[in-house]
């Protein structure tokens, strides 16, 4: 893709702008040849155009203010609203907190009990668990780059890579979303993902995701690294064991017990 250049005369092509036409010259592959090819690095092709669900399980580190976690996790979502979350906390005794969206109502289970997390009361509960059925759409929506009517890619300015080399960027658009920044390597390979706004609230949030490995007939990163804010904080690590995408997990497993 080229864009068409106006011939100005010398003195009115100062540097600042001349720089600004060099970057609008894009040369390689349009928006739609990348998202294509990226498509075919990751094997989208076997989710048949549709993702129904999705596995994750990984050992993680979180952090909020100075409140830090260390642990594993295993999250199973089902289009539209089904969530399911299995946290172990490798600190706290290995403690194990479930908890899930049966499409009607939220809870969470221990080892003692079930608890329907309605009322006032578990209000920041419920708004957790939104939050997490909007990362995983929103993970699942901007990494497997299935083409969809609803959704258009424009081609932006190559950038230079922190190891050498560059990244192809292409900015994702769809309707009443926050435009999603994705950087590929030279292997056609999602590297970062940015937006601000959107599933990970207000200000700017940054995910890196490295060491992609063939899983489940897919390729997907085995590190994933999430900053948040300016100047950027860790606030995720996640190192990925297991995925399976379109396994067709049963209803019973997103229901309280």
């Amino acid at each position: 893709m080229r864009s068409t250049l106006l011939m100005l005369p010398p003195l009115v092509v100062g540097p600042g702008l001349l720089t600004c036409l060099l970057l609008c010259r894009l040369d390689g592959p349009t928006a739609d040849e990348l998202v294509r090819d990226a498509a075919a690095v990751q094997g989208v092709e076997s989710l048949k155009g549709e993702l129904r669900d999705f596995t994750l399980e990984c050992d993680v580190y979180a952090k909020s203010g100075e409140h830090k976690v260390t642990g594993s996790t295993k999250q199973v979502y089902k289009a539209p609203n089904l969530l399911y979350t299995r946290f172990k906390d490798s600190v706290a005794g290995g403690a194990t907190l479930e908890r899930g969206s049966d499409g009607h109502q939220y809870w969470d289970r221990t080892a003692d009990k079930v608890t329907i997390l309605k009322g006032d009361r578990y209000k920041k509960d419920r708004e957790e668990l939104e939050r997490q059925l909007r990362l995983i759409r929103f993970f699942s929506s901007v990494y497997f780059l299935t083409r969809k009517p609803e959704v258009r890619y424009e081609r932006l300015p190559d950038v230079a890579a922190s190891g050498g080399g560059t990244l192809r960027v292409l900015r994702r658009l769809e309707k009443d979303q926050e435009p999603v920044v994705i950087r590929l390597n030279d292997k056609n390979l999602i590297v970062e993902v940015e937006v601000t706004g959107g599933a990970f609230g207000p200000g700017r949030t940054r995910i890196a995701l490295r060491g992609h490995q063939p899983k489940a007939g897919l390729t997907v990163p085995e590190h994933v690294k999430v900053f948040a804010g300016e100047p950027e904080d860790e606030e995720l690590r996640a190192f990925v064991q297991k995925i399976e995408v379109n396994s067709d997990p049963p209803d019973a497993m997103f229901k309280p017990k």
